[in-house]
């Protein structure tokens, strides 16, 4: 009796861990699929020249009058290139590609992002900058 008691236990152990790994997997699976990378070359538009130490922020398109809150962010290489990982639904982001002195390259359609793989930038033509000074 002792057992048939005790093979029954070691297959419901067996059945309950089977369970345990099977939902992993499918956890694993489903935060695979909402993370993705995007990745590309940031160049001068006019030259073609790579943009060093080029900004890309990632930004929740819900926050676009908080111009300080970013999800995360990355800067370019030597040669313009530069990835970042994006996680969740990529309708709700937008990335932002910027260097000083340029045009901020801003990108809604993260889906398009992600097969492109060159960012060009073109020059800021601001002219006279007047700075706010706080007394």
């Amino acid at each position: 009796m002792a057992r048939m008691e005790r093979k029954v236990m070691m297959q419901g152990a067996k059945i309950g861990l089977s369970i345990t790994l099977f939902t992993l997997a499918l956890l694993s699976c489903q935060t695979g699929n909402n993370r993705r990378i995007i990745n590309g070359y940031v160049f001068e538009a006019n030259t073609s020249n790579p943009l060093f130490q080029a900004t890309i922020l990632l930004k929740h398109k819900d926050s676009l009058k908080n111009e300080m809150h970013y999800l995360k962010g990355t800067t370019s290489d030597s040669t313009g290139y530069f990835e970042i990982e994006i996680e969740g639904n990529l309708n709700e982001q937008m990335l932002f590609v910027g260097y000083v002195g340029y045009k901020v390259l801003k990108i809604f359609d993260l889906k398009k992002a992600i097969n492109e793989n060159r960012f060009y930038l073109e020059e800021s033509s601001l002219g006279h900058i007047e700075l706010p000074v706080n007394n």
